[in-house]
């Protein structure tokens, strides 16, 4: 019964012929073909077969992973005594919350007064882990947890209702965790304060109502969907401070001076540089900056910023701008209130926007000329009118009201003709902005490369919506929700630092360190399991 046996990273590893294999098939990726590896489980229902595939055993070009092995000694069958279990990446993310963030200590520590301080730690890794291996729903992760192996000991069975528990008791000490994490990356010299980039995004709701979740401008551009406004402060290397989350019709404007008071009363965070874009550049904002005495570097739009005037001389100049990248040009002028502005300009901005508004504008004039013509012989001003309703809610709807005449016209010919004077002030606008700022300390253009930076905001939010998968949200409470959230910041928190520490992002090693399994070749628990691939990630956290 017993097949041949083989030793991989000085572990024994058994094999036999049976309903347990091994599946090799090919996979095209752009031009290259690669192999890959499953462990496959046959079994009959009655007279059909099926299969279950128990792991992803990676490619078979990969050194570092289970289908390398065994297509090195040519092995088809496996023998399981228990599923394989994952175990380099949840140890890697495990190691890096220990070593790195303290986090079960803080927790720990946190909680030391009440019965559930273990279980809130444990819950709390849990969910980190599950959130950025293989981001579900809490209730997927009362199953998936046995598919994982930790060095430490998981219950035997998880009620889903203990994670919602969790969240709120995280929620109850959520500014104390924070607080107790930025010290800690100060300690493990990972984060620099001395510039802080602030900006917000939406997440929408599939569900339950919440009594936050409100409509507002969405960012996901699903507006017919209900939202709650997420506020994220990070540091110059892109990790997380500080988070708020928000009622859905937020505007971003009426956030900074609570995000400030922040900063400062639970943070100390002085003698900083606060980046953030157009949208919370206000007088009360400016103000509420100034008094914290903290140096700023805010966006504007160059439409409230120059006179027409202005914009149209700028626009005519743009060549004569300073080259700071391909793309970014940069000039210093005079707002409309004498004071010294910088001036951006981005070419690839700028035409993608006038592509962007010509195709539009094109297919709008088609349809009024179709409409014109289909209706030309209407003489009554009744039904001129109803034609004219419904080519203004046509251009309502399509945001492009003030490129037309809008005015009312006697005859059905002559309703709606383009403002060409309105289209010619757009493209004097196009891929432009204006950047101010009160620090003297930095030169002009070392001002634009640090609101450039701020582009790493916006792939944080990137990474926690679509790779962490902070949304949809089906919480219906408002705790939950902002629990919810909590969980994603604390994975995205991690995943910046696995992704520091390996070079490569949580995506590769997803796919990487899926094929990292374990397999308890026994029964017996006294025996250690065979460990196959995934040594090198744990060697670099």
């Amino acid at each position: 019964m017993w097949g041949s046996r083989i030793i991989i990273d000085n572990q024994l590893y058994t094999i036999h012929n049976e309903t347990v294999r091994v599946r090799y098939y090919k996979k095209k990726s752009r031009e290259n073909i690669y192999e890959y590896a499953q462990l496959v489980e046959s079994y009959r229902v009655g007279i059909k077969s099926f299969r279950r595939v128990h792991a992803f055993l990676g490619r078979t070009d990969d050194p570092h992973s289970v289908a390398f092995f065994l297509k090195q000694f040519a092995i088809e069958n496996i023998l399981q005594g228990e599923q394989p279990k994952l175990y380099a990446l949840p140890t890697a993310i495990y190691t890096i919350c220990i070593k790195d963030l303290s986090l079960p200590n803080i927790l720990m520590d946190i909680f030391r007064s009440t019965r559930i301080a273990t279980d809130v730690s444990l819950l709390t890794m849990l969910m980190i882990i599950h959130r950025i291996i293989d981001p579900d729903a809490k209730l997927a992760l009362t199953r998936w947890y046995k598919n994982i192996l930790l060095p430490v000991p998981l219950p035997q069975e998880l009620d889903v209702h203990n994670l919602y528990y969790t969240l709120d008791y995280l929620m109850s000490k959520k500014e104390e965790i924070e607080k107790q994490l930025y010290y800690q990356l100060q300690k493990a010299q990972l984060i620099d304060a001395t510039v802080v980039f602030y900006d917000l995004t939406s997440s929408y709701f599939e569900g339950e109502e919440v009594p936050m979740a409100a409509y507002g401008y969405s960012r996901d551009h699903r507006p017919d969907l209900l939202q709650i406004t997420l506020g994220l402060v990070i540091d110059k290397n892109g990790y997380p401070i500080y988070h708020e989350v928000l009622p859905g019709n937020t505007q971003d404007k009426a956030t900074v001076t609570g995000i400030l008071e922040k900063l400062q009363n639970n943070f100390q965070i002085k003698n900083v540089i606060f980046v953030a874009d157009k949208g919370m550049l206000t007088p009360d904002n400016l103000e509420a900056l100034q008094k914290k005495q903290y140096q700023s570097i805010l966006s504007e739009s160059i439409r409230n910023a120059l006179s027409q005037e202005q914009r149209k001389a700028l626009f005519l100049q743009k060549e004569t701008f300073i080259k700071e990248a391909n793309n970014l040009w940069y000039t210093t002028r005079e707002d409309k209130e004498g004071t010294e502005v910088i001036v951006c300009y981005n070419q690839y901005t700028a035409e993608k926007a006038k592509e962007t508004r010509d195709a539009k504008l094109k297919k709008l004039e088609l349809f009024i000329a179709e409409t014109k013509e289909k209706h030309k012989e209407e003489t009554e001003q009744k039904e001129i009118q109803k034609v004219r309703d419904m080519l203004l809610a046509k251009l309502v709807a399509s945001h492009a009201r003030k490129y037309f005449d809008c005015r009312e016209k006697a005859a059905m010919a002559d309703l709606f003709p383009h403002k060409q004077t309105v289209i010619e002030r757009e493209e004097h606008m196009d891929g432009m902005w204006v950047v101010r700022s009160n620090t003297k300390d930095l030169t002009t253009k070392q001002l634009i490369i640090t609101y450039k930076d701020l582009k790493t905001i916006e792939a944080s939010f990137r990474v926690i919506k679509d790779v962490i998968e902070l949304r949809p949200i089906y919480h219906h409470k408002d705790n939950r929700v902002k629990g919810h959230v909590f969980i994603c910041i604390l994975a995205f928190l991690v995943t910046k630092i696995l992704e520091q520490k390996t070079g490569q992002t949580i995506k590769m090693l997803r796919e990487k360190y899926t094929s990292a399994v374990a397999i308890q070749i026994s029964k017996n628990s006294d025996q250690q399991p065979v460990i196959l691939g995934g040594h090198d990630v744990l060697q670099l956290v």
